[in-house]
């Protein structure tokens, strides 16, 4: 096999574990930055648990809030009514959000309405880490403050800029647009066969069915009981109510006006049959995170029945325990489906213009615009959102949607759209990896292995890894000879960078592997060797450390 290595391609750092930093004060370090600045706050106790602090003060005569949570390091800053301007510019106040939103990633404009004074208010709102061994917190402290003057300033500007040009005839043609284009693709799809299912986008409701199509495929599954613990008890028998289920509810309280948390935990009890299996109990833990930006946060722990204990299993082990339990971080999001319409439309109305121009386009909307079919467009920038912000299992809908449609229209793709193709699969591959579904996992990351492309091989080393698949030994083997012989062979070339930073990942992985497979001889060697490399030393170190413990407890 012959590599070839692209530009552009960004590298996906080995997961590492970080110490967490001991006890905290949060309140205590606010207090000493607030002091060092030489700012006056005062301190309200809100929510209905009275556990998160908002801290009212002036900088720079701009009004900050700053809300706290003591245990939590991340703090959210709120600059408050930056800008205002009158309800009839609704629109174009979204496009500019929708604008600003997607360029600077640190920090986000929301507005709300003020009915009485018939106006729209603009704020901004970022977050900051606070430490205890930070010297330079103080500094980096003001410079986020200041930097809300600049992001309120750049929001201006783009804002302006959308009035003068009459964006809200843009809008209406935008619209237009999408609706023509959405008959033709109509009418030419009623002439084929129906190939696939599309799936509803469940992103503001998180249902059993859901949950279990997504961990199993089209499997057969047959609900036979639903039981609910929180401080009562609820059954529910009905299979169709089951599927049904939305598991938000149990946690949140939702009506027009907002979303809270009305409690910290709850379990849930699924007895059912999945395939041909017999019916078994499948509990689902649910435990409220946090809010950030009108989403409500909570992790979902989904275990799977495990083998059950006889004379010949008189044991499960710790590592059948981890394969058959996931947790993922899911999201209520109360956003309007309306208002991701409005936000895709103006994103694809930018691409339209890029391609009438003959524009260079960015990577996310080259992703966008694999094939000119705004539906398709919609699937992929929403699932690529949803992506970058870590939901992956909220993004497989959304890419899933466009997979099923592309990959019956493969053929007619041109050059280019085959290459973004790709990078669909490793998305999808990526997220089911995340979720531990590494089978399905591997099937759309195999595709995109092929493709010569780092962080796509990186990914596909991690699955077969990370998965204690058979053949992961040999596929590490075989790359690192493969990126040797190509750095041999260019070792000045501007890839070569890369390549040996691929190369130290690599090694790192075929050490794990060899403790997987308990040749801990091995894989001390290798440890050993990377520790005269500063990007494997750390961990190097604690995998060395890890293969001591295994020794002592095989001598037990």
């Amino acid at each position: 096999m012959i590599w070839k290595w692209f530009s552009n391609f960004g590298n996906k750092k080995e997961l590492h574990n970080e110490q967490a930093e001991l006890e905290l004060q949060v309140h205590d370090t606010l207090k000493q930055l607030f002091a060092t600045l030489q700012i006056k706050w005062e301190a309200t106790l809100i929510g209905e648990d009275k556990l998160e602090t908002d801290y009212h003060f002036q900088y720079q005569h701009g009004d900050f809030h700053l809300m706290a949570r003591e245990g939590r390091s991340f703090v959210r800053v709120h600059f408050l009514f930056f800008h205002e301007t009158t309800i009839g510019n609704m629109d174009n106040v979204r496009y500019a959000c929708n604008e600003f939103n997607q360029q600077f990633g640190d920090y986000k404009i929301v507005y709300s309405i003020d009915e009485s004074e018939n106006l729209i208010n603009l704020h901004v709102m970022t977050s900051f880490r606070l430490s205890q061994s930070n010297l330079r917190q103080n500094k980096d402290f003001a410079i986020i403050l200041s930097q809300c003057f600049e992001a309120a300033r750049n929001y201006r500007q783009i804002f302006e800029s959308i009035c003068e040009t009459n964006q809200r005839n843009l809008e209406e043609k935008t619209s237009m647009s999408k609706r023509e284009l959405f008959l033709a693709r109509e009418v030419e799809w009623l002439h084929q066969e129906p190939r696939f299912k599309w799936r509803e986008y469940e992103t503001n409701g998180h249902t059993i069915q859901q949950l279990f199509r997504t961990f199993f495929e089209e499997e057969s599954v047959q609900f036979n009981r639903l039981t609910i613990i929180t401080d009562s008890l609820q059954r529910i028998a009905e299979s169709e109510q089951i599927e049904s289920f939305d598991l938000s509810q149990v946690l949140i309280r939702k009506d027009e006006a907002e979303a809270l948390f009305v409690r910290e935990t709850a379990t849930l009890i699924v007895e059912a049959s999945v395939g041909e299996k017999s019916c078994n109990d499948y509990l689902i833990h649910l435990r409220a995170e946090e809010e950030a930006e009108g989403v409500l946060y909570f992790t979902l722990t989904f275990v799977q029945p495990h083998i059950v204990a006889s004379r010949s299993h008189s044991v499960h082990t710790q590592k059948l325990q981890q394969d058959k339990t996931v947790s993922i971080l899911v999201a209520y999001d109360q956003t309007p489906e309306s208002q991701r319409h409005v936000e895709f439309e103006y994103q694809w109305q930018e691409l339209l213009d890029s391609w009438q121009k003959n524009e260079e386009q960015t990577e996310e909307q080259k992703f966008m615009g694999l094939v000119k079919w705004p539906n398709i467009g919609f699937a992929l920038y929403w699932g690529r959102r949803f992506f970058n912000n870590r939901r992956y299992y909220e993004a497989l809908s959304y890419f899933e949607n466009a997979y099923y449609v592309l990959k019956s229209n493969y053929q007619e793709l041109s050059k280019r759209a085959k290459e973004q193709f790709y990078e669909l699969n490793y998305y999808i591959g990526f997220c089911y990896a995340e979720l531990r579904c590494f089978q399905r996992a591997y099937y759309f990351l195999d595709a995109a292995f092929t493709r010569n492309n780092i962080r796509y091989a990186t990914e596909y080393v991690n699955c077969l890894a990370n998965s204690s698949d058979f053949r992961a030994l040999a596929t590490i083997q075989r790359l690192i000879k493969n990126v040797e012989a190509a750095i041999e062979n260019d070792d000045e070339h501007e890839d070569a960078v890369q390549l040996k930073t691929f190369l130290s990942f690599l090694q790192r992985r075929k050490g794990y592997v060899l403790i997987d497979q308990n040749k801990l001889d091995e894989a001390e060697n290798l440890f050993r060797k990377m520790l005269d490399d500063p990007e494997s030393e750390a961990y190097a170190l604690d995998e060395l450390t890890y293969i001591q413990h295994l020794r002592e407890k095989q001598e037990r």
